[in-house]
């Protein structure tokens, strides 16, 4: 009877070693594929950022050096009228196109 009972205690044991070791397995073989793919992830991640990075530093470089163009350029700022009237349409019209004119000299 004792040796039944070390049998069955064996089995047990067995399974439960069986089990660890398969789910040890488990872990580590999906540990070895999913490192790799979240650093890849992340790496894609970050040079992303940093050329959206760069192109809003372009942008906001250009941005001031337009101010300074219009502030050189001697044009007055105004007020914006609050309706939409032809006239203040003509006005912003060749406003805009003495903006490009300056800018781009064309």
């Amino acid at each position: 009877m004792k040796i039944d009972k070390e049998d069955d205690q064996q089995q047990q044991m067995r399974r439960v070693a069986f089990f660890a070791v398969a789910v040890s397995t488990a872990a580590v073989i999906s540990s070895i594929v999913t490192l790799p793919m979240i650093y890849s992830y992340v790496q894609s991640f970050q040079s992303h950022l940093i050329m959206e990075t760069e192109f809003c530093k372009t942008r906001a470089r250009d941005m001031w050096v337009e101010m300074q163009v219009l502030h050189k350029s001697g044009v007055t700022r105004s007020r914006r009228n609050a309706g939409y009237k032809e006239e203040s349409f003509i006005m912003t019209v060749s406003t805009m196109y003495f903006v490009i004119f300056v800018a781009f000299g064309n």
